[in-house]
C-alpha cells in the first residue's frame, strides 16, 4: 500500500522572535524526481546483421543539458553469429524481427567519433559507396538532419532500405554492457526491396 503524505513537522522558535516569518516551501532532493522510461530499444549485440531502417531521431539527455545523441531504429532481417572473445551468441540475443537501435554521440565529449559514425551509417544505408559520392549529393550534410525531421531538405527518408552491419565490442561501458564498433556494407540497389536511392 502506498505511503501516504508526510505530516510537517513545525520548526522551533524562539522567544526573541516579535514577528512570524512566512513559512518555506522545503522539498526533498527526490522531490523533482521524474522516472525515466527505460524501455530504450536494445542494440545490436556482437554478430553480423542484414537490417531494415525503420526511423530516427534526436535524444536529448535528461541528466546532463546540451548532449544528444543520433538514434537509428532498424528492423533485424537476417543474424549471422561471429566468433568473439565474450562468446556472445547474437542469435541467442535477437531474434528476426525484432528492433535494434545504433545510438551515436552528436554533441558532447564523443561527438567528434559520434558524427563520424552516423555519417558512415547514413551513407551506407543511403546506398553510397564512397565519400566522395556521397558529399557530392548532401554537400551541406543536411540530409543528416532530414532523416531525423529536423529539416525537411529532401524529398525521400531510409525508411525501409536495408543495409549490412557487423557489430564488434571494444570497452566495456561501466554500465554492464559495452561500447560498440559498428562497419556498414551498402546492399545494391538491385537487392532493395523498398525505397528508392534519396533524392533532393
Amino acid at each position: 500500500m502506498a505511503i501516504g503524505k508526510f505530516g510537517n513537522k513545525a520548526a522551533p522558535t524562539s522567544a526573541a522572535t516579535t514577528k512570524a516569518k512566512p513559512a518555506q516551501k522545503r522539498r526533498s532532493r527526490f522531490g523533482t524526481v521524474a522516472l525515466r522510461d527505460n524501455d530504450r530499444e536494445p542494440m545490436p549485440e556482437v554478430g553480423e546483421y542484414l537490417l531494415r531502417w525503420s526511423s530516427a531521431e534526436e535524444v536529448l539527455s535528461e541528466s546532463k543539458p546540451g548532449l544528444s545523441w543520433f538514434k537509428a531504429l532498424f528492423e533485424i532481417c537476417e543474424i549471422t553469429d561471429i566468433a568473439n572473445k565474450d562468446n556472445i551468441v547474437a542469435s541467442e540475443c535477437h531474434a528476426i524481427g525484432d528492433t535494434v537501435c545504433a545510438l551515436h554521440a552528436t554533441v558532447g565529449d564523443a561527438a567528434i567519433f559520434g558524427r563520424e559514425d552516423t555519417k558512415r551509417m547514413v551513407m551506407a544505408v543511403a546506398g553510397y559507396e564512397s565519400e566522395e559520392e556521397y558529399d557530392a549529393f548532401d554537400p551541406e550534410g543536411f540530409y543528416i538532419d532530414c532523416v531525423q525531421g529536423i529539416v525537411t531538405d529532401y524529398k525521400m527518408g531510409l525508411e525501409g532500405r536495408l543495409v549490412r552491419a557487423r557489430v564488434t565490442a571494444r570497452k566495456p561501458d561501466n554500465k554492464g554492457s559495452y561500447y560498440r564498433s559498428y562497419e556498414w556494407q551498402v546492399v545494391p540497389e538491385d537487392e532493395q526491396d523498398a525505397a528508392q536511392q534519396p533524392t533532393e
